[in-house]
């Protein structure tokens, strides 16, 4: 590792726009939209996460979202996709 001393202002400026978009990029990474997040809490209970590729599955989350917790849509969509 080398010293402070030893990192020119131009290196340092370098640096510093590095870690700024790297910053940036996992806020940009933190504002999943809610029905996404929703959705994949319940990918997350369900262990399954071929789900998230699966249409039938991804508009029955948005249409589930606000009225289930993903733990009773986990239950739902198991009940429903075995039936």
């Amino acid at each position: 590792m080398r010293a402070i001393e030893d990192i020119s202002i131009d290196e340092a400026e370098k640096m510093v726009t590095q870690l700024q978009a790297a910053v940036a990029h996992v806020r940009a990474g933190a504002a999943i939209a809610p029905v996404d997040r929703f959705m994949q809490d319940v990918i997350d209970r369900l262990a399954d996460p071929g789900l998230a590729l699966d249409p039938s599955f991804r508009s029955w989350c948005a249409g589930n979202h606000g009225l289930l917790s993903p733990r009773q849509a986990a239950e739902r969509w198991c009940c429903w996709h075995v039936a």
